[in-house]
Order: C-alpha cells, then structure tokens, then sequence
C-alpha cells in the first residue's frame, strides 16, 4: 500500500517538475532565438493591423455616420409633386404601414449674390417631429419668424456673425424652380445658430467646386416664416424599425423597397389636393404623381459608402500578402530553429519524452510570438490607425464624433489566420523532423548532393564569371527554398508598394485627364436662355475671353433599356439604376472641337456628334451597361421621360454628360427649338488668371453660375490629396515587410552555413571578402523578387481598381516611369540596410566553435 503511495506521489512530483521543466525550456528559447520571435511577432502585427485598420476604419465610419444621422432624424425616403403635397397628403403617407412619422416641409433652391459672388442657396422650414434636424454647431436653433440658422460657409463668405441680420432681399435671390422667392417671409432676420444641413455632410473646407453638387449655403427658418400654410415642397418619412438598422446595410434597403412598395400601392392622384396661389395655375397642367427618393440621391450619403467600398477593398486585397509571407517566415524560422535542435530532439526522444512534450517548446514559440504579434496588431489596427485617420475626415465630413468599434468577428478571424496557420505550420514541421527514428535525429543530416546549375551549360557565360560569382550561382540553386522565399518575400512588399503608387498615380492624374485633356475650355457660363444675345456681345467683347461656345445645358438622369413608366411595380422601378448627368445639346451645323474632346475609349478615335441620338459618357455607359446602338431612358428634373438611342459612348473622367445635336434633342422631345443658354469659355493667363477671370464673370448679374475648370481641377487635386497618406502608410507597411523578411532569411541563411562561413574565414578570406560571398546571394534575389514584384503590382491594380465603387468617376490605371524606379531604388534600399545589420552577424561568427566536429 504505501509502495503504491510513494509511487503516485513520485509520478505527480514528476509530472509537476515536467511541466515546469517545459514551461522552463519554452522561455529559454525564447531569450535565445529573441530574433526570430520579434520577426514572427512584427509580421503578424504588421498583418493583422493591414487586415484590421482599414475594415475597422470603415466599420468607424459607417458607425459614427449613422449614429449622426439617427441623432439629427435624417430621413429615410422623402416625397414630392410637381404640384406640391398638402395635409391630406401627409395623413394618406402617415396611414402607410411602416410610416413611424412624417414631416411636411417648404424649401426651395436659389441663386444667391453674397460677397459680390454667385452663389446656391437652399431654404428650408423646420417641423416639429424632429426629422431632419439641423446640428446646432453655436447657438440655437431659430423659434420666432425673424429668426434664422444658417451654415458655415454662408458666414464664412459673408462675414457676418451670430447676432448679424441678413434679409433675403439683400441676397437677390432667384428661384431655380420658378417660384417666387417669397415662400418665406421677406424680413430682416437674425441670424441664432451656426447649423450643419442633415442633408449635406461635407465641410465647409471639402464641398466646394464640382466635388459637391449640393448648394452652397443651407438657410432654416421656423414654420411660422412660410407664407402659405398648409402647402408643402416635401415631405420626410421616418420608417418603424430602421432606427436599430444600420445605414447602408442591406437589411436597411430591404426596409426601405418594403415601404416603397406600400407608397405606391395606396397612392391616390397625390399632389392633386396641394393647391396655393404660387402653383395652382401651372398644377393643374401637371400630371399627377409622387416622387419618392432616399438618401442615396444625396451626394454626401452615397460619398461615405464610396469611401467604406474602398478601404474594405484594401482590408481584403493587402493582409492576404501579409499572411502568405508571414505563413512561409514562420515555416523557414521554425523549421531551421528544429533542425538547429535536432541532436537535441532525438535525445529527448530517447529517453522517453512524448511527441507533445518535445515539440511543446516550439509551439509555444511560434503561438506566444504569433500570439503577442496579433494582439499588438489589433491595437494596432483597431486604435491607432483609426485616430490617425480621424483628423483627416474631420477635414471632410462635419460629423462631430468618430467612435472606436470593436469588431469581435475580424478580430477572431485575424487571431486564428495568423496565429492558426503560423502554429499549424510549426506543428507539421515538429510531426515530421520526429518521424525519424532517435538514433537517426542524433545524427547530422548528411549533405545535400552537388548538382551541376543551368547556367553550366551555358559554357560562354559561365566561363567567363569569377570565382565568386559561381559560388553565388551554385548557392542559389542549392538552397532553392530559402531562395524562393526570398524573392516572394520581396515580391510581396514590391508589390504592395507598387499597388499603391499606381493608385495614387491612377487617382491623381484624373484632373489634367479631364480638365487637360477631355475638357479644352476654360470655365462654363449658364444663364437665361432669355439673357442669350447680352450675354454673347460681352463675353465676344471681353478681352480675356478668345472664344465662346454656345450650347444648352440641364441636368437630367438617364437610365436603361427600360423606362420608369412601363414598370408594373413601381418600387421596383425605383430600384432601377439611374444616373445623373449634364445633358450638353449643341447647336445644329456646329461642333465640339476644341472645347471638349469627343473619342472612342477604346481605340481612341474621335467621335462626331450624330444627326439623331446621343453619345454618352463611358462611366454612365458602364453603370448602366449601355452599349453602342443602346436604347436608354433620359428624364428631366419635371420627370418627363424621353426614348433616345446611345449612337457612341466617348471617353470620359470625371463626371457623366450626355451630348446630342439640337435637331436630335428637338426629336426625342418633341420640342420645337432648345435655345442655348450656356456658352463654353476660353480664357486667356496662366491658371491664377483663369480662374480671376471667372471670379470676376460671378459677380456678373446676367450669369447664374460660373465654373471654372482650372479650380476644379485644383479643388480634385486636394480632396484626394487624402490618397497620398493611405499611400505612405502602405509603403511604411511594405518597408517593414521587407526589411522582416530579408533579416530572418539571411539570419537563417546564416545560421545554416556557419561551418561553410567559418572555413573560408580560416582559408583567409577578408570579411569584405566574405560579405560579398553572403550579400551576392541577397542582392540578386532582391532582384529577381523587384522585377517579379513591379509586374504583379501593376496587374493587381487592375481587378482592385475594378472592386472600388466611385460613382462619378471612371479609373483607368495610370502609371509612370517614376512609379517604376521609386520602388525599385526603395526595395533596394531595404535590402541593403538588412545587408548592413547581416554584415555585423558574420563579423561576428567563431571559426573555432563552428569548426568543431557535431560529433
């Protein structure tokens, strides 16, 4: 009995000392190999952060964007007539099933005069069911029918502060609609708060020129400031269960079509009910319907999601490099670490140990050194890159707050990719060094046989190569493996650097495409096809002008085979694609030429404008999926919809336009003539001149808007300026990439051939001597991987460039010499400063102890 006792009580004493033993033997290894844990540990930081910080940066945005619009009740569709909506209107939408509120509201677009210039003025009323608040930046909302909220920008341009009166009156404004600025009441108001348009996100610094259709200003009376009572230009509609619905996500457009759909099943001849004294007339000529939109037709809106498509884009595109070359670092540390121990191993196998407890010590390295490298890689990703990005989209958006997510789903599936795969290749790499028998562990294994390489057969060449470099040749072929790694290692931080450099060359080089290129005129006038002839003498007697254009000019939408009228289901019609572009019509017996180039995508050819149909532009024409000989739909901002054919599609950048001849618009339409009211300018000066020049044109009377393609281009440059940082980030990524997996191969490769190193040491090489032996090796494999890595780079842009959704804009890869020789000279520099810390181990190494026999 007590024999039995002892016994037991020995096997737990063993057992704990076993553990401990283990435990014990874990931690040496890793002070020892202190190396190769940190360059595990910073490739699995490096691509769990890649992996997390752009997923979580777009998971912050998308977050803090749709707390911001449920804060200030952002209306999920909104609704609107010709002939405008009345009380019975809003009680038939409240009735809808699915309709938690709504909210009827007067507002009308203007053109405005404000510090000499034109600008676009939106007024609007507030209501009282807290939809479409206003943010109050300072001050407070208005309350009494003298007071006003107006947005940054209006003060900013005006001068005027809060306290300041501002009359509509002084503005001179003019209805875009038509309607007489007297929807509000003309008084001096007071201006109570600085106030940001829940419609409208953009700053005050990012919506300008093109980059933001939406008016320049935002004013907001109260209800009591309407003339007519009870008339409505809109109604906003809040929806039962979206408020824990996230916006953008695919359950929140479910909701969306689902109430829609119910809209248009219960209307009535909606509209026919509004009547005042501003419309009545031209409504009963109208036709009756509801016009029924959501946030998508709202520009800032649709500009996050574009921006959250891309970096998810990234999120996916970039780790997946991250994890093949953390995946083969892992394999070639972990498995030349066993094979350093090898002697060691079949001992432990000798004298009783289990497979699992040998192999312990290495699977605690690679998972504590994978382990620790992920979780620095989550703060990483999920903390620090975010708050770094937070300043710049402050710089964009005016949403007060960004928050941190935590997004435990990427989080795991980071852990277990990197930490997964890195501890399941150190565990194949243990189960197949410990098939061999103890006795054959203990044993070195026996060299690898010499083969002849390739290059021998090529006597020509071969003979004439130095000592060295037939070593370097023979080396290469004889560690293939390592070799391999090598250039994949280089290939991927190459790359990575060329994926971003022509991204941001694609991106940056859009303006003087388009505004250098497509667009030869100088700046766009619009005005009143009424103020034609007046316009024409002064711009053809303004000096700094050397040519003019006529055209006409409106903005409508086009869609595909299939109008909006021959759908059954109307929510399905809604759901129909549809993209706003600039119709440009031009006058019969006249051209294009020289103010806009008109030519084939594809072949380049230029294109004439066609005696009937229309040529449309290549991103509306892919959108749509338009081809030549297409039939498509155009609709007009009155909804009147007219059948043309797509005769060409021409190549195009920025923006979508629809061009046609006068006598071709006359013939879809039905209209008799179409009076030019824009004209295309050509202005002489440099490009601080040209935009003096339209400057001057805005203060103009006669001219409703003035747009000048030289600030355009410059306003494109800026707001995507933004690029050049996701760019340096990635390069930084990429530095750190290659330098990791250049260090740790050539430490293995170094490790590996201590004796080989050591004896030519003692058989009198120079250390120069022997740094050129070990650094020829390196400096052609980075070679090889730089060559291998550009040409991968430049075609992964293709497909991600096609993953990126940039409604606006048409991407064709762009990239420069200079792309070229930047990541050629940057990957290397990388490679030489790894050489320089490797030039430092073989100084370092001892002839005596390598030379010692293994025996």
């Amino acid at each position: 009995m007590n024999t039995e006792v002892n016994t037991q009580c020995i096997h737990r004493v063993w057992r704990r000392m076993n553990r401990t033993a283990l435990w014990t033997d874990a931690l040496r290894a890793i002070v020892k190999e202190w190396k190769r844990f940190g360059a595990i540990l910073i490739i699995c930081a490096l691509g769990v952060a890649m992996l997390l910080g752009f997923t979580a940066l777009a998971e912050d945005m998308l977050q803090s964007a749709d707390a911001y619009y449920k804060q200030e009740g952002l209306y999920d569709l909104s609704v609107t007539a010709p002939g405008g909506l009345n009380q019975q209107d809003l009680r038939q939408l409240e009735r809808i099933r699915g309709v938690s509120g709504v909210a009827g509201v007067v507002e009308d677009n203007y053109d405005a005069t404000v510090a000499g210039k034109r600008k676009s003025l939106t007024i609007s009323s507030l209501n009282n069911q807290n939809i479409n608040r206003p943010y109050v930046v300072t001050g407070v909302l208005p309350q009494s029918s003298n007071q006003i909220a107006v947005n940054e920008r209006y003060l900013i341009d005006s001068g005027k502060h809060l306290g300041d009166p501002v009359s509509l009156s002084e503005l001179t404004i003019r209805s875009v609609n038509g309607n007489s600025p007297f929807l509000f009441k003309d008084v001096t108001y007071t201006i109570v708060g600085q106030v940001n348009d829940p419609n409208n996100v953009y700053s005050s610094q990012f919506a300008t020129g093109s980059m933001s259709t939406q008016a320049d200003y935002a004013f907001f009376v109260p209800p009591s400031s309407v003339m007519n009572k009870g008339y409505y230009s809109k109604v906003y509609m809040k929806l039962t269960g979206t408020e824990g619905v996230l916006s953008y996500s695919k359950a929140y457009d479910t909701q969306l079509d689902t109430t829609r759909r119910a809209i248009y099943k219960s209307a009535v001849p909606a509209g026919s009910h509004a009547s005042s004294d501003h419309s009545k007339a031209g409504h009963q000529q109208q036709r009756s319907y509801w016009i029924v939109t959501d946030r998508s037709y709202l520009q800032s809106y649709n500009q996050i999601d574009t921006q959250v498509s891309m970096l998810r884009v990234f999120g996916v595109a970039f780790p997946v490099l991250f994890l093949l070359v953390a995946v083969l670092i892992s394999l070639t540390s972990m498995t030349r670490m066993i094979e350093e121990d090898r002697q060691l191993l079949g001992a432990y196998s000798a004298l009783g140990y289990k497979k699992s407890e040998i192999s312990f010590k290495y699977l605690c390295f690679a998972c504590l050194s994978s382990l620790f490298g992920s979780g620095l890689g989550v703060i990483l990703g999920t903390i620090c890159l975010p708050k770094m990005a937070f300043p710049v989209l402050r710089e964009m958006y005016v949403i007060p707050q960004y928050m941190l997510q935590f997004n435990a789903v990427m989080v795991f599936i980071g852990l277990v990719a990197f930490v997964g795969s890195i501890t399941g290749i150190t565990w194949f790499s243990c189960a197949r060094q410990l098939q061999e028998c103890p006795s054959m562990l203990m044993r070195p294994r026996d060299p690898q046989a010499g083969n002849t390489v390739p290059l021998e057969k090529m006597s020509y060449i071969w003979n004439h190569l130095s000592f060295l470099n037939k070593v370097t040749a023979r080396n290469l072929f004889r560690y293939k493996s390592r070799a391999l790694m090598s250039i994949f290692g280089i290939f991927a931080s190459t790359a990575l650097m060329m994926i971003a450099l022509t991204l941001s060359n694609t991106l940056l080089s859009l303006p003087e495409k388009q505004y250098g290129g497509v667009y030869g005129y100088d700046a766009m006038v619009t005005t009143n096809s009424k103020q034609e002839e007046k316009a024409t003498r002064e711009l053809t007697t303004d000096k700094r002008i050397t040519a003019i254009k006529p055209v006409a000019v409106q903005m409508v939408s086009l869609t595909g085979s299939t109008s909006t009228d021959e759908v059954v289901d109307k929510a399905k019609a809604q759901q129909l694609t549809r993209v706003p572009l600039q119709l440009i019509v031009v006058p019969d017996g006249q051209s294009l030429d020289g103010y806009i180039s008109l030519q084939n995508a594809s072949g380049k050819t230029p294109l004439k404008l066609p005696k009937s149909g229309a040529i449309v532009t290549t991103n509306a024409a892919r959108l749509l999926g338009i081809q030549v000989d297409s039939e498509a739909w155009v609709e007009d901002s009155a909804r009147n919809q007219y059948h043309v054919t797509v005769m060409a599609i021409t190549e195009n950048y920025a923006g979508n336009a629809l061009y046609m001849t006068q006598s071709a618009y006359c013939e879809i339409t039905s209209h008799r003539d179409y009076p030019p009211n824009a004209f295309l300018l050509k202005v002489r000066g440099d490009s601080a001149e040209k935009i003096a020049t339209a400057v001057d044109l805005e203060q103009n009377g006669i001219y409703r808007s003035v747009v000048s393609n030289q600030q355009l281009k410059n306003d494109f440059s800026e707001k995507y300026a933004v690029v050049n940082d996701v760019v340096g980030l990635l390069i930084v990524m990429a530095a750190l990439l290659a330098i990791v997996v250049l260090f740790t191969l050539s430490m293995t490769n170094i490790s590996e051939r201590k004796r080989e190193l050591a004896t030519i040491e003692v058989l009198g090489f120079t250390r120069r001597e022997v740094h050129s032996y070990v650094n020829r090796e390196t400096l052609v494999l980075t070679i090889v991987g730089i060559a291998a890595g550009m040409t991968a780079g430049w075609g992964l842009t293709y497909p991600i460039i096609a993953m990126m959704k940039m409604p606006g804009i048409h991407l064709e890869v762009q990239t420069a010499l200079s792309d070229w020789v930047i990541v050629s000279i940057l990957a290397l520099t990388f490679s030489m400063l790894v050489m320089l810390i490797s030039n430092r181990s073989l100084d370092r190494i001892d002839m005596v102890e390598s030379l010692k026999s293994p025996e």
